[in-house]
C-alpha cells in the first residue's frame, strides 16, 4: 500500500503507481482516491461509451480491455483493478492513470482538462487537445528545446488567488505514437512500451519532483489538419463551444450536474485566455509549431 499525489488529491494504492510522486503530505488523513485489487465486476446498468466503457450516473464505471483487464469504480473514486493477463501486470498502472483516474477527478468536483502542462520562460502553458491531436508531440518537442514538462493527459486546475486560475502538476510521462518519435528523432528501443493493444510507447520528463500548482496563463486548442500555421485567440462568447476538446473525455461527467462544468469553464476561462492553435498534419513541421509557441509565450505577462 502507497500514497501518492496526484495534483490536489490522495491518491492510496494497493498497486504501485511510478508515475506519480510519492505523498509528501501529513501522514494522518483520508485518501481521496483509493485503488485496490479484487473483482471487478460490470455494471448491471449504465450508459455505454464505446466497446470497453460503462458508466451509470451514480459515481460507478466499468473499463475494461478483453482477456487483459477489468476496472470498476464505486462512489466515484474508490477503484477495484483485476489483472486478466498476467503480462499486463507491470503496465496495469498506466490504465489507472488514464480513464479511471479522469472519472474520479470529476466526481471529486475538479473537472480535469485533456491537457498537456508545459512551463516555457515561466509562463505555464495548458495545451488542449482530444486523443491524436498531437498534444503530446508538441510537448515533447517543447520539452527537447529546453522547457518543463508538468503533466500530460489530465490537467487539473483550482481557483487561485485574486481571480486567477493555478494548475497542478500531474503524469510526467509522455505517451507518443511511432510517427511522432520518428519525426522527434528518437530510437522506439529505448522507450517502455504502453502494453495491451496499444502502439504508443513512454517518454520520460524531467520535471518528476514538482507537486505545487502555479499560475495557468493561457490555454491553447491544438487543431491539426490546417494548410498553414496559425494561432488566434477565441472570444469569450464563443468558448463555450471548445468545452469537448478542452476538456477529458466529458462523457465521464454523465450523470453529474451540467452546471459544475459550465461554472468551471467560466472561471477558467475568465482566468486564462484561450486560443486556437491551427497546425499542419505534417509532422516535419514540429520545431515550427514549437517555436510558434515559445514566441506566443513570450508575448504573455509573467505570472
Amino acid at each position: 500500500m502507497g500514497d501518492y499525489h496526484f495534483a490536489a488529491f490522495r491518491v492510496r494504492s494497493e498497486i504501485a503507481l511510478p508515475h506519480l510522486q510519492a505523498w509528501r503530505g501529513p501522514a494522518e488523513g483520508t485518501a481521496d482516491i483509493t485503488v485496490r485489487r479484487g473483482p471487478a465486476a460490470p455494471l448491471q446498468n449504465g450508459l455505454s461509451f464505446g466497446p470497453h466503457l460503462m458508466v451509470d450516473g451514480k459515481g460507478g464505471l466499468f473499463f475494461h480491455s478483453p482477456d487483459e483487464f477489468c476496472m470498476r469504480i464505486e462512489d466515484g473514486r474508490h477503484l477495484a483493478v483485476q489483472v486478466i493477463d498476467r503480462a499486463m501486470e507491470p503496465l496495469i498502472h498506466l490504465r489507472i492513470l488514464t480513464v479511471p483516474l479522469g472519472f474520479a477527478c470529476y466526481h471529486l468536483g475538479s473537472p480535469p482538462l485533456h491537457a498537456g502542462l508545459i512551463e516555457i520562460e515561466d509562463r505555464l502553458i495548458a495545451i488542449c487537445a482530444p486523443s491524436g491531436a498531437g498534444k503530446s508531440t508538441l510537448i515533447a518537442t517543447l520539452m527537447e528545446r529546453g522547457h518543463t514538462v508538468l503533466s500530460d493527459d489530465l490537467c487539473l486546475t483550482r481557483d487561485g488567488p485574486g481571480g486567477g486560475i493555478l494548475a497542478y502538476p500531474g503524469v510526467g510521462t509522455l505517451k507518443l505514437l511511432p510517427p511522432a518519435i520518428k519525426a522527434l528523432g528518437l530510437a522506439p528501443g529505448l522507450l517502455a512500451p504502453m502494453g495491451g493493444i496499444s502502439p504508443k510507447r513512454l517518454l520520460p520528463t524531467q520535471a518528476r519532483s514538482k507537486t505545487e500548482p502555479c499560475p495557468l496563463s493561457a490555454l491553447v486548442h491544438l487543431k491539426p489538419g490546417a494548410e498553414t500555421l496559425s494561432l488566434t485567440p477565441v472570444c469569450a462568447m464563443e468558448a463555450a463551444a471548445y468545452i469537448p476538446a478542452i476538456y477529458y473525455r466529458p462523457y465521464l461527467s454523465y450523470g453529474l450536474p451540467a452546471q459544475m462544468i459550465f461554472d468551471h469553464v467560466l472561471r477558467t476561462l475568465a482566468a486564462a485566455p484561450l486560443y486556437v492553435l491551427n497546425r499542419p498534419d505534417d509532422l516535419s513541421r514540429v520545431q515550427d509549431v514549437a517555436e510558434r509557441m515559445e514566441q506566443f509565450a513570450r508575448s504573455l505577462p509573467r505570472p
